[in-house]
């Protein structure tokens, strides 16, 4: 469950000089895409396409995940940018 390890991981930096930041993601053009007829295995491999690059860019390659249709949370240093 992403809220459990984005709670933990967050507890954890708080007590070292590990500087963690937490990013809610909201993706509202996902929830349309999917909903428009679109091939679920497509919709279903977009969504899980859009998880692995939140997890490759985490803070341990685990810390982020998917919290509603279309909405993403990510555990990071503060080095990832918008950009």
């Amino acid at each position: 469950d992403f809220i459990q390890i984005a709670k933990e991981k967050m507890l954890a930096a708080g007590e070292s000089a590990v500087d963690s930041e937490l990013t809610l993601i909201d993706l509202p053009g996902l929830e349309a895409v999917t909903a428009q007829g679109a091939d679920p295995a497509v919709a279903g491999a977009l969504r899980r396409e859009i998880e692995n690059f939140l997890r490759q860019q985490s803070e341990d390659g685990e810390s982020a995940g998917k919290l509603d249709e279309g909405r993403f949370g990510i555990v990071h240093g503060n080095a990832v940018t918008t950009e």
